[in-house]
């Protein structure tokens, strides 16, 4: 049933664009669906036209509040029930696990550079 009165708000919400872009300007008396206005104001007569678009635009605003509120009454609704948390009821760990301590690789001990040999020594 939320989908229908989705559907509903939709259509309604394209047929009031629709309508308020139909309305002519205040200060040119153009607008955005300027050649249906034309046609309209044709047959209705200018000042029929406006009065009609006016009233259908005011409808239409009321039928997308009216299905907001609906929807809003009868299908989201309030809950009384209280949402448990998940942990609700799980027993805590008695012993946190440890982890292993990264050690820290310790650098190579510097060697010490192999004594110099005597001139004596090499000479031999």
């Amino acid at each position: 049933m939320i989908v229908v009165f989705s559907i509903l708000a939709i259509i309604a919400s394209i047929l009031l664009i629709i309508v308020v872009l139909a309305q002519p300007g205040k200060s040119d008396m153009a607008s955005g669906l300027s050649g249906l206005t034309g046609q309209m104001s044709s047959v209705f007569g200018a000042k029929q036209m406006m009065d009609t678009l006016q009233k259908i635009t005011m409808v239409l605003a009321g039928v997308i509040a009216a299905i907001a509120l609906i929807t809003n009454l009868f299908f989201v609704g309030s809950e009384t029930e209280v949402k448990k948390p998940v942990t609700e009821g799980v027993a805590a760990p008695i012993e946190s696990p440890q982890m292993p301590l990264q050690t820290v690789p310790q650098a190579a001990p510097e060697s010490k550079p192999a004594p110099a040999k005597d001139k004596k020594d090499s000479d031999k």
